[in-house]
């Protein structure tokens, strides 16, 4: 009976903790990223490399949120999403302390999107906190 405990636990502890950061290691973005590479153009690779940025991004690996915002905004042009990820592109640049980019990534998103309230939360950020800024 306390094996039946104890293995329950651990299988508790494995779903968990175990398995979820496994699914978002190195390795497996890298797996990722490769099946979303292959079709890029479905529907499903779209979300997934929304997703995966994300997952990056709240996970403090903001220089690979970095690379695969980049990807998505290159690839996906006309999506809906485009602004939140140059958004938080621009975000994960400056928390890489890579600020002339992130300035870079909000004017773009500004003068693309003025508009859309990702656009506008970048063009009210950029005149708080960045004496140089200028519409």
């Amino acid at each position: 009976m306390e094996y039946k405990k104890l293995f329950a636990i651990l299988g508790t502890v494995v779903g968990i903790i175990v398995l979820p950061v496994f699914l978002i290691s190195g390795p497996m973005m890298g797996c990722y990223q490769s099946k979303i590479d292959e079709n890029p153009n479905s529907e499903s690779s779209k979300d997934w490399q929304f997703t995966l940025a994300k997952w990056c991004g709240s996970t403090g690996r903001q220089e690979l949120a970095v690379d695969m915002y980049k990807k998505y905004i290159d690839r996906y042009k006309k999506d809906e999403k485009r602004p939140e990820a140059m958004f938080r592109r621009a975000t994960c640049l400056r928390e890489c302390e890579r600020i002339t980019e992130a300035k870079d990534q909000w004017r773009e998103l500004v003068k693309a999107y003025p508009k859309d309230q990702f656009g506008i939360d970048a063009d009210d950020l950029l005149r708080k906190q960045f004496n140089d800024y200028k519409r």
